[in-house]
């Protein structure tokens, strides 16, 4: 089927604050350095699973009330079940 149950390496937990809010910003960068996210499959990822990129905050002015908004939910720390692309 060309696709191989695999031991994924060890990972690693990342913060990253963005400064400018390009599209992909977090993906291309990392990918441009030969450390693409696991599951990122359009940006060189072997894994097939879903990406790993997690907002764990988001805050914002409401756009109708005006009020401030301040969402906050931690990544889920595990074992993705991921394959690996051959």
């Amino acid at each position: 089927t060309g696709v191989q149950t695999c031991a994924l390496p060890i990972l690693t937990l990342v913060q990253v604050r963005l400064h400018t809010g390009r599209t992909h910003q977090i993906r291309v960068q990392f990918a441009s350095r030969g450390l693409p996210l696991l599951g990122d499959i359009r940006y060189g990822s072997k894994a097939e699973c879903t990406t790993a990129l997690w907002s764990h905050r988001m805050a914002f002015t409401h756009p109708v009330t005006g009020k401030p908004v301040d969402v906050s939910c931690p990544p889920q720390i595990g074992r993705a079940s991921c394959r690996e692309r051959v």
